[in-house]
């Protein structure tokens, strides 16, 4: 029973800390091991575990978080960097770079993958000469700007930008990235990218996803956030997501609608409509000619989003 209690006060101290259980105690990991194999337990991580119901209810991101974070007391000599680092940052990003059991390390010597045995969990050694870090709930996290450099040359355009946009909004300058070197066109073309159109402007990254959408896809850069007088309240005036303002005179709107913008209940959703129709109309007295509405859904599948700005008249970059 005092093996079960220190167990128990173990499992506790680390769900509390938003991390996996981790012993040196023999005698405690044989306990764990024995519980994971009830079903009780899980055991994401060589010699790392958790709760197997708080485990299941957690996200990608958190899941890597719980990982590295009881890592860096088995290792506090490692430097966690690239997706790892960012997972501890409290910038935006999307879960799809976590949904992995890779770890991303810093090392100065080498880069190379290494496999856990009986294991899926995975070591990525980045190399990284000289490592700056911060430090963040007791693990060494890259710098920011080092982690968004070397996010940009690995993840795809549509993953990377909503990092950046993050990044800057959260007071990262975005010339930090030009001190660090590229060695090919195609990195040379990833941190260009990024220093082109980062925007910290995007306001969370359903629009910064939405954005990359507009770019991929060669529509002309719209602007953001630009606002409207609102005559019913002077002081809060219309702030529109994007909008591209034509060279003979028309305005076209784009809106992206969260995931939670209308609520559950028919009460709630009827109010948010009929002031998103006020709202509508308010912006098209003020001469916008067109206002598309989007939501998360149409970005995942976003040819029908794109021929319905190109119908409204948006046009493709040249």
């Amino acid at each position: 029973m005092k093996i079960d209690s220190q167990i128990e006060r173990l499992l506790d101290e680390s769900q509390n800390a938003h991390r996996c259980a981790v012993t040196t105690d023999v005698n405690l990991r044989r306990k764990l091991r024995r519980r994971c194999e009830s079903g009780e337990l899980t055991m994401p991580y060589p010699q790392l575990f958790a709760r197997k119901e708080t485990w299941d209810a957690l996200n990608p991101r958190e899941k890597k978080r719980h990982v590295i974070l009881a890592l860096a007391m088995v290792r506090p000599d490692w430097i966690f960097c690239a997706q790892s680092a960012a997972c501890l940052y409290g910038i935006e990003q999307s879960y799809q770079i976590h949904d992995n059991p890779m770890i991303h390390i810093a090392s100065t010597h080498e880069s190379g993958t290494y496999r856990a045995r009986r294991s899926d969990a995975v070591i990525h050694r980045v190399y990284t000469p000289n490592p700056q870090y911060n430090v963040i709930n007791g693990a060494k996290v890259t710098t920011l700007p080092c982690t968004i450099y070397q996010c940009a040359l690995v993840l795809p355009f549509e993953q990377i930008l909503p990092l950046a946009d993050s990044a800057v909004r959260s007071g990262m300058a975005l010339d930090d990235l030009r001190q660090f070197p590229v060695h090919s066109a195609t990195e040379a073309l990833a941190i260009g990218n990024v220093l082109e159109y980062t925007d910290p402007r995007s306001e969370n990254g359903g629009e910064t996803l939405a954005r990359s959408r507009f770019i991929e896809r060669g529509l002309m850069i719209p602007q953001l956030q630009k606002e409207f007088p609102n005559p019913q309240n002077p002081e809060y005036p219309f702030r529109v997501d994007f909008i591209w303002i034509l060279p003979d005179g028309r305005m076209i709107v784009a809106e992206y609608d969260g995931m939670t913008k209308y609520g559950n209940d028919r009460k709630t959703i009827a109010n948010r409509v009929h002031r998103e129709k006020l709202r509508d109309e308010a912006l098209r007295q003020h001469g916008v000619t067109a206002i598309i509405h989007f939501d998360y859904e149409d970005l995942l599948n976003p040819n029908e989003l794109i021929a319905k700005l190109v119908a409204a008249g948006v046009p493709y970059r040249r």
